[in-house]
Formats: C-alpha cells, sequence, structure tokens
C-alpha cells in the first residue's frame, strides 16, 4: 500500500499535496484534483463547442449585422488584463487574408503586439492577438473594431 500511495503522490500536482502527510489526506487530495480537473475538462469541452457553433453558423454576434446569405468573417476587439485582445475569423478568399495588414494597421493605431496565434479550419482563419496600449491618448476601441471588421469582409 505504501508504494501505492508513493506512486499516486508522484502523479498529483505539487499545489494539491503541499503538507499532506497522511494517506487520507493524499486521497482527498487526489479526489479534489480529479473533481477540479473534471470541471475544466467540461469548460474546455463548453469552449470547444462555442467555437465549434460561431464557425459553422450564421448567428448573430453583437455589434455585427450578418444576413443569412452572407459569409460570417468578424473581429472584436475587447480589454484583456493583458491589454488588448483581438479575435478574428474570416473565410479564406483566393487573394489570402494578409495578417500583414493586420499588424500594420495596429502599429498605426498606437498598439504593440504581444502574441498572435492563428488557426485554419474548414477554410476559415481565425486569429487570436494580445496587444498593449502603447498610445492611450491615441487609441479607440470601437474604431479599431470597425476597421477590422472591414478588414475580414472586404480585405
Amino acid at each position: 500500500m505504501a508504494s501505492l500511495y508513493s506512486s499516486l503522490r508522484l502523479l498529483l500536482p505539487l499545489e494539491f499535496i503541499k503538507g499532506k502527510r497522511s494517506a487520507s489526506d493524499l486521497i482527498n487530495e487526489a479526489a479534489n484534483y480529479i473533481k477540479h480537473m473534471t470541471e475544466k475538462i467540461q469548460g474546455l469541452q463548453v469552449e470547444r463547442d462555442q467555437l465549434k457553433n460561431l464557425s459553422n453558423s450564421t448567428a448573430f454576434i453583437p455589434g455585427i449585422e450578418i444576413s443569412n446569405n452572407c459569409s460570417l468573417n468578424y473581429a472584436t476587439v475587447r480589454v484583456s488584463e493583458a491589454g488588448v485582445e483581438i479575435l478574428m475569423s474570416s473565410w479564406l478568399r483566393e487573394e489570402g487574408f494578409l495578417l500583414s495588414k493586420v499588424l500594420e494597421l495596429l502599429l498605426e493605431e498606437g498598439l504593440s503586439v504581444i502574441r498572435c496565434a492563428s488557426n485554419k479550419t474548414n477554410q476559415r482563419l481565425f486569429l487570436t492577438i494580445q496587444s498593449e496600449v502603447c498610445d492611450p491618448t491615441r487609441f479607440n476601441l470601437s474604431e479599431l473594431q470597425q476597421k477590422l471588421n472591414a478588414m475580414c469582409n472586404y480585405g
């Protein structure tokens, strides 16, 4: 049993076993860790389903008017803990989607890009850009969102 408890202790992250010495504490923390991971998995599944629905739907997104016969291209700009987060989705076109144009616009608007991630799925491009505001006096959130939406829809 002692070797099994030792093996279990090795599988748990440190924050769940810090200072715990008894076997009953170890079992209790293992159960807490399993609950924690189950909740995390459920949250990720919900987020995945929302992203799937978003990429396959032509639903209404606040601030963007979409008719049933148009493609769903959008940009969302919001303030985050790290600065400004930009989410973009666009159908891939023959002429492509030039990330360099987006980054150039962000620099013009006084933003410094910290991180940029892209994903191509089912002929759609998804971008997530984290940035910081270099010059708060020049930054206008809604104006930036309008410019990015225009870029999504018209290149």
